[in-house]
């Protein structure tokens, strides 16, 4: 794995250095002097002297490639390829999505003696815009550090502000065809069963969301229900939603009148509580949503006995060993939080283990990238994990400690990753509305059809026109 480390770092490290300055000298607006405290500004939020450095400086050149890409849509021979209105602005998409303001990029990995500590920064120039103000506002204290016991096996904790979403699809959609924007603009007038159209839905939809859960202490297994022989930890488990409850009141108007019945409690404090899950070992679970108006909270448990013990004044995630040592070097602060114990990590080795013996019971030979990724996992199953996502003020901190370097991590992956949610959340999502549009739109003009060749009866005596074009 360090291998592999220094190969990135001196990789990135001759990106840095290959730019447009071939002279040595300093040029006379005194970019040099410009760089070298865009330098210090961004690897104070890094360490040097591990096995991974690197550092990319990328002031002006999303900029430059914007600029460049308009130039070429412009050519005399691109010309009238677009409709009229159509014309592609990439400065102004740049500008949208948020991703002008990046000035540079460094990353780091120092050795632990359970793996390393990984550290990563994007230096702005300015306000996160767009793509980069999504998972929230200026990094505060984490809502885990107040809710969560002191027994908690995983974390995971977020911000999303889902507003930002709409001036990128505004910006997107401008540029598809007339029909397709009079679909969009339809779409974020359909009202909702809330009370708001879906464009009034989508601005206010700013939530921070925290789930995180413990196996059982005893060490009970459950079998898995679609394969009883194969038994997974029992587990305890909370999902909390914060800036969502005003949607409740929609909700439990929609619900049918049984469910309705069982609801508890008044106003702004209201529990339903579901059946148990299953008979036998699945009695355990049994989920429950309850309503905290007074924190602007929604509360998803799959036991209430252990959201009641969540309540309780008890020590808090704080306290737990595995926590303090996986936050070693990390900031306390953020807008992301992930957490995983040694002894869930234990666990997971215990069912990849029985997977795996199967899997050799079926076939001879178990595929290579398999092994070796479970010797990869066994050589590091004994290391809690954590990793902080945070917005700062000059820009975006990501860093964990973790079993693999910051390159092995970020750099193979990151890419992939980042398609991967933007295809699975924004595609979809957009293909949803724009979906949804089409239907209310042909619904509309069903009726105006139905109207008219009912008029038409009207005024011939009940006779209905052959076809449409007689209406």
């Amino acid at each position: 794995m360090k291998t592999k480390g220094y190969i990135y770092g001196v990789v990135a490290a001759i990106i840095a250095l290959s730019g447009e300055r071939t002279s040595a000298q300093a040029p006379v607006d005194g970019s040099n002097e410009k760089s070298a405290g865009l330098f210090e500004s961004t690897m104070k939020h890094v360490d040097f002297g591990g096995p991974v450095f690197a550092y990319l400086e990328v002031r002006g050149d999303m900029e430059t490639l914007a600029n460049g890409l308009q130039k070429f849509s412009e050519l005399e021979e691109l010309k009238g390829k677009l409709p009229p209105g159509q014309e592609l602005n990439f400065p102004q998409l740049l500008e949208t999505i948020g991703l002008g303001g990046i000035e540079a990029l460094a990353m780091s990995s120092l050795e632990n003696e359970n793996g390393y500590l990984n550290k990563a920064f994007m230096k702005l120039s300015g306000p996160r815009k767009g793509l980069l103000a999504i998972p929230g506002g200026q990094a505060g204290p984490f809502l885990a550090s107040k809710l969560v016991p002191k027994d908690a096996d995983f974390v995971l904790e977020g911000d999303l502000k889902l507003s930002e979403l709409r001036p990128m699809m505004d910006a997107f959609v401008a540029l598809a065809d007339p029909e397709i924007k009079q679909t969009y603009e339809g779409a974020m007038q359909v009202p909702l069963p809330v009370g708001m159209t879906a464009g009034e839905v989508l601005a206010k939809a700013n939530i921070g969301a925290l789930m995180f859960g413990r196996i059982d202490p005893e060490g009970e297994r459950i079998p898995f229900p679609q394969d009883p022989s194969f038994k997974v930890p029992a587990f305890d488990a909370v999902f909390v939603i914060e800036g969502l409850t005003w949607v409740v009141d929609s909700l439990v108007q929609m619900a049918p009148p049984h469910m309705q019945q069982v609801i508890e409690g008044e106003k702004g404090s209201r529990k339903f509580q579901l059946p148990p899950f299953g008979p036998g070992p699945f009695e355990r679970i049994q989920f429950a949503i309850i309503e905290d108006a007074a924190n602007d909270r929604i509360v998803i448990t799959s036991s209430p006995t252990y959201w009641q013990e969540c309540e309780a004044d008890s020590p808090r995630l704080g306290d737990n060993a595995d926590f303090r040592e996986a936050m070693s070097g990390l900031p306390e602060e953020g807008n992301g939080l992930g957490f995983v114990s040694r002894r869930l990590k234990k666990e997971i080795e215990v069912m990849l283990l029985e997977l795996m013996n199967d899997g050799l019971q079926e076939q001879e030979e178990m595929p290579p990238e398999f092994l070796e990724l479970m010797e990869t996992y066994f050589s590091i199953a004994d290391m809690p994990e954590a990793v902080v996502y945070a917005s700062l003020q000059d820009g975006i901190f990501f860093g964990g400690n973790n079993s693999a370097t910051m390159a092995e991590v970020l750099v193979p992956y990151g890419g992939i990753s980042l398609v991967a949610i933007l295809s699975a959340t924004a595609f979809p999502a957009m293909n949803a509305v724009l979906a949804n549009a089409r239907l209310n739109q042909a619904m509309q003009e069903g009726r105006a059809i139905y109207v008219a060749v009912v008029n038409y009866a009207a005024e011939n005596d009940g006779q209905y026109p052959e076809s449409l074009a007689e209406l």
